[in-house]
């Protein structure tokens, strides 16, 4: 259960109807930091059901079964990343920076620091420096991180046309991947993480069905580690 004890999702769940979760709604909790800075390790998330398909910009819920195939060791699961293409839009990315239907993204640094590494389990093994953009695509911003990436760095060197081989390759240098234009088949989504050197996602695991989705996410609930984060809405 994502890691949280019965006892736990039953108390998120008393919370969850105390903030005035709806019907259809579930709890789920963070444990990578794939999509900092918007989501925290630790985390307890309001994820509601889509009524229609996921649009540019969400933040998704989405399964990931036995079957799938994929060059780095990602086991089955539900997986927390951002929509950045639906059916029939052609998305690249150059550099870590995504062009959807061949306008290139907005982005503005904000920031520049330290953010700390982590391993597969969640847990701060180092630090190294990053900074923070805004990133408007599409008419929707958020905020994305570069670098640092996980533990055990990883890259892509080529994301393929064609959608049976659209599997990334497992690659030892280079981070900052690009792609060639790809084309979402229908029924499908892109979905990138907003810690972009550190996130796997569509650049591994290809597109996305639409029918693995579970929902939008759409505010963190609460962090046990972080007091301040309870109630936050999810851009």
């Amino acid at each position: 259960m994502n890691g949280i004890s019965v006892w736990r999702a039953i108390a998120l769940a008393v919370a969850c109807v105390a903030l005035g979760c709806g019907r259809g709604e579930r709890v789920v909790r963070a444990t990578s930091a794939s999509m900092e800075p918007t989501l925290h390790v630790g985390d307890e998330l309001v994820v509601e059901g889509l009524d229609g398909g996921p649009a540019r910009g969400d933040v998704v819920l989405y399964r990931v079964g036995e079957g799938h195939a994929t060059p780095v060791p990602v086991g089955p699961g539900e997986y927390l990343h951002r929509v950045v293409g639906v059916a029939g839009d052609r998305v690249r990315l150059v550099g870590g920076r995504v062009v959807l239907n061949g306008e290139p993204a907005v982005v503005v640094e904000l920031d520049r620091g330290e953010c700390p590494v982590r391993d597969a389990g969640g847990t701060v093994v180092a630090s190294s420096p990053c900074s923070h953009e805004r990133e408007t695509v599409a008419g929707r911003s958020r905020l994305i991180q570069r670098g640092p990436g996980a533990a055990d760095p990883f890259a892509v060197t080529d994301w393929p046309r064609e959608r049976d081989d659209m599997l990334s390759t497992y690659g030892a240098k280079g981070k900052n991947p690009a792609f060639p234009d790809v084309l979402v088949p229908e029924g499908f989504v892109v979905v990138l993480g907003d810690n972009r050197d550190g996130a796997v996602d569509s650049r591994f695991l290809g597109p996305i069905p639409v029918a693995d989705v579970v929902g939008r996410v759409t505010r963190v609930l609460s962090n046990r580690d972080d007091p301040a984060r309870a109630d936050l809405r999810v851009e």
